[in-house]
């Protein structure tokens, strides 16, 4: 029985390591006594591990059986692959302006630019939008609005021009916003709501956490109007996605907040879903105090979840 080529490992902590299957997707967390099996080329007669243990490596592409077995299913990923419908998405960014200062910001002084689209320049992207659809015509297509922040009272006649011109087309749009001036445009998302296929909050932590790292401009928290955005979302029915920008300095809060979250009655509603993300640093100065490499987080975020299993069925890593 061989061990496959095609996985990478991280270890977590003294205990985990999370090891990742390149070929299937599998991901999964083992302990020192299952990762020494699979540091060798193939697997030792009679290894003290549980059967079941075996099985389950088997049965997640670890370990291999049949030498044409990795071949075949790389065929068969390669072949599904070719007939899948790609996804031509259109980001939208009306202006790189934008009301708050996270601390983490990758955009950094872009989000200073205060100069917008104007309606003219929406037509032009519309024109050029018809001529990508029409020479990628096999492909799925959706528009991401996106920043800067897209959802300010001086974008809202463009938002208006740009889901009246999707509308027309019937493309469906992705929201990516702080949620702080959601409700100057509760109207225009309540007529297209059919359209919006979702939206992204960004909540970093109970209240506390979050307004230290994303302030408006003035220096104020944010805490309470994205957590107001939400709601609003939610009586619109609408998709939410909630995402945690995870680093050193909230992971460790995150039972508060999903605590908050359940209060709030997030936690059951079907058009909720929560996703953390690393703080990635972008410009690469490494500027920022608490960025924390991505295999560190996770294994904070392992050891938070242990502590908390209830957390396991309501993140999802982005």
């Amino acid at each position: 029985m061989r061990v496959s080529k095609r996985i990478i490992s991280y270890q977590i902590s003294g205990e985990s390591i999370l090891i990742i299957n390149t070929l299937t997707g599998a991901v999964d967390i083992i302990n020192p006594q299952v990762y020494q099996l699979l540091r060798g080329d193939f697997l030792p007669e009679n290894p003290q591990i549980d059967p079941e243990i075996i099985a389950t490596l088997i049965k997640r592409g670890y370990l291999i059986t049949n030498e044409d077995r990795e071949e075949q299913v790389l065929g068969h990923i390669t072949e599904a692959y070719a007939k899948t419908q790609k996804r031509l998405t259109f980001v939208l960014c009306p202006t790189y302006s934008c009301n708050l200062k996270c601390t983490y910001c990758f955009e950094g002084e872009l989000t200073y630019d205060h100069s917008f689209m104007e309606k003219k320049d929406i037509d032009f992207v519309f024109a050029a939008i018809d001529e990508l659809r029409r020479t990628h015509a096999n492909r799925k297509h959706t528009i991401t609005l996106f920043g800067g922040e897209p959802l300010l009272p001086k974008t809202k006649p463009l938002i208006s021009k740009i889901l009246d011109e999707a509308s027309k087309r019937s493309l469906p749009i992705r929201i990516v916003t702080n949620g702080t001036h959601l409700g100057h445009f509760t109207k225009e998302l309540n007529i297209n709501k059919s359209l919006i296929k979702s939206c992204q909050v960004t909540l970093d932590g109970p209240k506390s956490i979050h307004d230290s790292r994303r302030k408006s401009t003035t220096g104020k928290g944010t805490f309470d109007l994205t957590c107001l955005a939400v709601d609003r979302l939610l009586d619109l029915q609408i998709k939410t996605t909630i995402r945690i920008n995870a680093d050193l300095q909230n992971i460790d809060s995150i039972p508060t907040l999903f605590e908050f979250a359940r209060l709030k009655g997030w936690i059951d509603n079907p058009l909720i879903n929560f996703m953390i993300s690393p703080v990635l640093d972008h410009s690469c100065k490494k500027s920022y105090a608490y960025f924390v490499p991505e295999d560190e987080l996770v294994g904070r975020l392992l050891q938070v979840t242990k502590e908390n299993p209830y957390l396991e069925k309501f993140l999802e890593l982005g």
